[in-house]
């Protein structure tokens, strides 16, 4: 995933972040690990053991852009 951060010292810098698909799977059949990071801002419904849905793909990435502002 390109991304682009705010590095202390160096200003704006564009790069490129790892994205981990461990979790991929069917939508409504592929379910979330029996425990996830608590300091993790999750969207509302996912659980731990709980189904994966697209709705908290998407509002995840509504969270991380709203973590750039």
């Amino acid at each position: 995933m390109l991304c682009e951060r705010d590095i202390p010292g160096f200003g704006s810098r564009k790069g490129a972040m790892l994205v981990d698909f461990d979790w991929a799977g069917k939508e409504n059949e592929q379910r979330y690990p029996p425990a996830l990071n608590p300091e993790i801002k999750w969207p509302e419904g996912a659980v731990g053991g709980g189904i994966i849905k697209m709705e908290h793909d998407d509002r995840m990435l509504e969270l991380l852009k709203a973590d750039e502002l």
